[in-house]
Formats: structure tokens, sequence, C-alpha cells
């Protein structure tokens, strides 16, 4: 039985420059962040995403402090909320609880 040798055609050619994460703009949503710092307790949309996963990731970031613009962790409250055109996210600031004084 002969043997069979297939062949295929590769295109070389590099990849796509990679895209920037939620997290790649350090100022990323800075504006927004000082517009929510100068309002405490102020709910406001912050932005609309597609998916599901794209609005856990940004709360999850905002949550933690990861987007610099919402450092440090907690200081931010966000939600979500699916609307006819895709997700919106919520934001709003939430003062921090004062460092307690050493003694």
């Amino acid at each position: 039985m002969p043997s069979r040798t297939t062949t295929s055609t590769l295109t070389w050619e590099a990849p796509p420059t990679a895209t920037r994460s939620t997290n790649g703009d350090p100022d990323r949503f800075k504006a927004e962040a000082n517009q929510l710092r100068a309002r405490p307790g102020n709910w406001a949309v912050l932005t609309s995403v597609e998916t599901g996963s794209q609005a856990y990731r940004l709360k999850k970031s905002i949550s933690e402090g990861k987007l610099a613009a919402f450092a440090p962790a907690g200081s931010f409250e966000v939600r979500s909320a699916k609307n006819g055109d895709g997700i919106k996210v919520y934001c709003r600031f939430v003062k921090a609880e004062a460092e307690p004084q050493a003694k």
C-alpha cells in the first residue's frame, strides 16, 4: 500500500496587534470617576456593553479597584442591568470608611 502524503497550504502572517483589556488603559473612565466622586451616593450609567461577561469583568475591575480611576478597592458600588441595546453598567461613589486612628 503506497504511503499517502497530505500537504496543506499555510498562510504566513503575524497575528493582529492585541487589543487592550479593560484594565489596559490607566485613564479609562477617569473623568467619569471624578464626576461620580463629586456626587457621592448618586447612581449614574457609566457605560453600556454587549455581553454579560463584559459587564462582569468591568464590575469586578471597578469594585476591586483594578482600574486606577476607581481605586482604592471598595470606593465604588457597581451594578448592571439588561436593556434593549445590551447591558448598562451603573456606578456610584461610596465614601470610604475613615481609617482608624493609631493610639
